[in-house]
């Protein structure tokens, strides 16, 4: 089997979707508007290490319009006028033969994307921690976990709208097994296709488990999207449920502990019955030690009295 170190280069890229925006234009009765998709790019332990911005613009007859947003450089993917960076965006002037639909590429400044939620990835090879550049040709059985940490401090519509997919393609005439609990797989000829997926807010981890003779992966693509209007429905009251069941997890766990208390002092009290039970054992074992003398003690004593009352 071939050696491949596409593994290497991007186990992990993600993308967010993001709503459509609308950037405003100059001296047109219609504006310009767009759609916008963020990609990031992750190192194998699940840390960014790139981040752009692709937009398409239908501009609707403008030639001349500002994308007012932070961007530390911009890209023409449709031609070759240059775009003008400000402090407050992006100027386009762009040639009258410019097609309707327009694409360019951004870079964000840094820290300026914060996604709704942080990863961390780790990998074993036959149950024992391995780094990932080491996993390349492995022969065993290469596991793959991707932590899914809810990250609070993103905007709230990203926080409470965004659900999260995380995909990747497995060929299965070149593996040995393959395990994805909790996934969606589907063959697609030779190659079997696994999808996890996360509501909004949910920490959870992706673990996926390949056995074979020489490891190798297309990568693993993550998709933040916004849910439909129809599904925002659904995922308002699947987080309503669990909040509810963690709510009454928390007033289980409240009264196991109250219950856990009381038998404590229940067990201090069963103490110090067992201990009085124990003197009170005590005290019987030593009068019947001593019965024997008392009785012999007392017909000395009624002798005596009759003794005494023969005298009298």
């Amino acid at each position: 089997m071939k050696k491949s170190n596409r593994f290497l280069a991007y186990i992990l890229s993600l993308s967010m979707l993001l709503p459509i925006a609308t950037v405003p234009a100059h001296a047109a009765n219609i504006p310009v508007t767009t759609d916008e998709a963020v990609y990031v790019n992750m190192d194998y332990y699940g840390a960014i290490t790139g981040t752009s911005v692709v937009k398409g613009c239908s501009l609707n007859g403008n030639r001349e319009f500002t994308d007012y947003g932070s961007y530390t450089k911009v890209t023409n993917m449709s031609g070759y006028d240059q775009p003008e960076l400000t402090d407050d965006g992006v100027v386009w002037k762009l040639s009258p033969d410019t097609k309707e639909h327009f694409f360019y590429e951004c870079t964000p400044k840094q820290n300026s994307i914060v996604l709704p939620w942080t990863f961390k990835v780790s990998y074993k090879l036959n149950g024992v921690p391995t780094e990932a550049p080491k996993l390349a040709g492995a022969s065993g059985l290469v596991e793959i976990s991707i932590e899914c940490i809810p990250n609070g401090s993103a905007e709230a519509y990203y926080q409470n709208n965004m659900l999260l997919q995380a995909a990747t393609m497995v060929n299965v005439e070149d593996v040995l097994s393959i395990e994805a609990p909790g996934s969606q797989t589907q063959s697609i000829g030779t190659y079997k296709a696994i999808l996890f997926a996360a509501l909004p807010g949910e920490h959870t981890t992706f673990t996926i488990r390949i056995g074979t003779d020489c490891f190798e992966t297309p990568g693993i693509v993550m998709l933040m999207i916004p849910g439909t209007l129809e599904q925002m429905k659904e995922i308002k009251t699947l987080k309503e449920a669990k909040d509810t069941i963690g709510d009454s997890a928390d007033s289980i766990y409240t009264s196991l502990d109250r219950i856990l208390e009381v038998l404590d002092d229940m067990s201090g009290s069963l103490k110090m019955t067992q201990e009085g039970l124990q003197s009170l054992q005590q005290a019987r074992a030593s009068i019947q030690s001593a019965k024997g003398d008392l009785y012999e003690e007392a017909d000395a004593s009624l002798n005596n009295l009759d003794a005494l009352s023969q005298k009298s």
